[in-house]
């Protein structure tokens, strides 16, 4: 079973992309600079580089810049497979959509969800009521009404 704090990491992670490039075509030279940051996680490096994929799709004049840059990023591998992929079968594909879905009212109820789970309710322990004549509960022997039923009226 996967912890709660996997799934909000999983639900902030995977929209990382998304929110990159929305910056949209003035982010791309901060988002070279950024991939190429060795001492960044690996992981948020390959969004960096799916943002700027991204771009490339929203703005096709921007395209062969992205993609020359990506393929010697990758030691001059070849990436015009992966840009001329149909839109569908491409893997940004999941990325083209707008950054304010990832901060939609069902996800926001998500999030909230997990990070404030709904306490168990607590049974209360109700009071006993002590009659007049009972016992005192505290063990003196003395009915209630002549032991701390009269301590407390003073």
């Amino acid at each position: 079973m996967r912890e709660k704090t996997d799934l909000l990491d999983g639900w902030i992670t995977e929209s990382t992309p998304t929110l990159l490039a929305a910056f949209g075509e003035s982010a791309i030279e901060r988002l070279k600079e950024r991939v190429l940051d060795e001492k960044l996680d690996l992981y948020i490096r390959g969004s960096i580089a799916t943002a700027l994929n991204v771009i490339a799709h929203q703005h096709p004049d921007k395209k062969e810049e992205i993609k020359a840059f990506l393929s010697k990023l990758l030691e001059d591998t070849n990436v015009d497979w992966v840009f001329d992929l149909p839109e569908k079968e491409q893997s940004y594909f999941k990325f083209m959509k707008s950054p304010l879905e990832h901060f939609s009212r069902e996800r926001i109820c998500y999030l909230k969800k997990i990070s404030y789970p709904e306490k168990e309710t607590t049974t209360k322990k109700t009071k006993m009521k002590i009659g007049r004549n009972d016992p005192c509960p505290c063990g003196s022997g003395k009915k209630y009404k002549k032991c701390c039923l009269l301590k407390g009226t003073k």
